[in-house]
This record gives structure tokens, sequence and C-alpha cells, in this order.
């Protein structure tokens, strides 16, 4: 029985439950996309509702990132909601037209008078990442910076403000989202360094182990650009408090 249950374990996965639905993985990124918003946050909602003009409905099961890159690269999900886009992912995956954009900034407490214009101004300090997420290139190969891996954007914030961390690299909306909902006495507390390290746009990437990963994409394209056409994205946008 022990046998047969862990063979389930390894091999079951939700793409070979039912036909007809998309299955994405991805973890918490308030405010685009966490379960506890209002349908799931704007992002999601766009998504969804492009998939359903596709003809498939969507679901998204929400769990850390590095293990939600992993099952979908493998198959075990059709794919990932929300991802940046790098070459080495490219590799496995067919990526979507771009969904959203996100800009990635650092973080200081306020007052510590950190500032930088190249990466090599900041490699006196500790800065959290997390794990699994794509920066920049430059950013990933600067051995001489003193980076320090977390697995969610939330662990990060509490080490800045704990100041066991000088710097944290994250989505600039993600950041002041976890102040607001996990440190609500600290508003105020973090600044934003310097110019942005990037601004990346925001995909849905389809395995190319799914054997009909073209086709999922090329339908979801039309179903996105035709939900830009008759201006739902702009209602749900404002639905949601953004613009």
């Amino acid at each position: 029985l022990i046998v047969i249950l862990t063979a389930i374990a390894l091999f079951w996965s939700p793409v070979s439950s039912s036909e007809g639905t998309i299955w994405l993985a991805t973890d918490p990124w308030a405010p685009y996309f966490a379960p506890e918003l209002k349908n799931g946050g704007y992002l999601a909602e766009i998504v969804e509702v492009a998939f359903q003009r596709a003809g498939y409905q969507c679901v998204i099961e929400y769990m850390q990132w590095k293990r939600a890159l992993e099952l979908s690269r493998n198959g075990k999900y059709h794919g990932l909601l929300g991802a940046f886009y790098s070459e080495e992912r490219a590799e496995s995956f067919e990526y979507s037209d771009p969904v959203g954009e996100s800009r990635m900034v650092f973080f200081s407490r306020a007052g510590a008078g950190i500032q930088y214009d190249t990466l090599v101004d900041l490699e006196p300090y500790k800065i959290g990442y997390v794990h699994g997420y794509h920066y920049t290139n430059e950013f990933e190969s600067a051995h001489y910076l003193t980076k320090v891996k977390s697995y969610n954007t939330e662990h990060n914030v509490m080490l800045l403000l704990n100041g066991r961390l000088d710097l944290i690299v994250g989505s600039d909306k993600v950041v002041v989202e976890h102040l607001k909902k996990n440190f609500p006495d600290h508003i105020g507390a973090l600044e934003i360094v310097g110019p942005p390290l990037t601004i990346h746009k925001l995909y849905v990437p389809i395995s190319k182990e799914i054997i009909n990963h073209k086709v999922i994409v090329d339908r979801f394209n039309r179903g996105l650009e035709d939900i830009h056409r008759d201006g739902t994205i702009m209602q749900i946008m404002r639905k949601h408090g953004h613009r």
C-alpha cells in the first residue's frame, strides 16, 4: 500500500485529471494574485477570463515558487502564472503574450542612507532575494554581492525590518502589499533605493512537456487580445482598484 501511494504521489498530476482545464501553479504575489484576494487578484482574473474566452477553464494552485517552477517545467501543471522571462526558462516553456508588468526595486530601512548607481555600489550590503525568481542576468552573475536566499517576499520583509538584511530586492507593489497586510505598524519603515533594477513583463508560460502547448498559448493569446479589445481588462483593473 505504501508503495502504491508513493507512486501516486510521484506520478499523479492535475494535468491528467480533466480535459478542457488549464492548471497553473504559482506562489501568492499580492496584489497581482493570491488566494485571499477578491477573485484571486486582478492578474489572476485577467488570466482566467482570457482562458475562458479561449474555451478553457483555468485553475490556479499556490505553493512555493521553486516548487511551482519545477512541477510546471516537468509537465505536472500546464504552466505558471505571472512568471518573468528568462532565456533559461524559455528552453522549457512556451511564453504567452505579456499579461502585466512589475517594477523590481531595492528596499532599505527608511533613513539608512543607502544609494546606488550601479550594482557594484551595493557590495558592502547583505541583500535578500527569493530563490527561483529571475531578476536580471547582471544581478544573478554578480558574485561580488552578498546575496541571502529566502523562499518568499514576506520573509525578506521581516528580515529587513529586523535589521538582519540591509536590502531586499522585489516588486515595489508586492513589498508594499506585504507591509500593509503583515506589518501594518511599520508602514513607512522601508524606502526604495535608487532606480529600478529592472521592469519585468509578466507572462503565462506553458510547459513544453504538454503535448499541445503551442495550441494552448495561441488560443490564450487570442483570448487575451479579445479582452483587451473589448475593454474587459480595464473593467477588471478598475474593479480591483487599479488602472
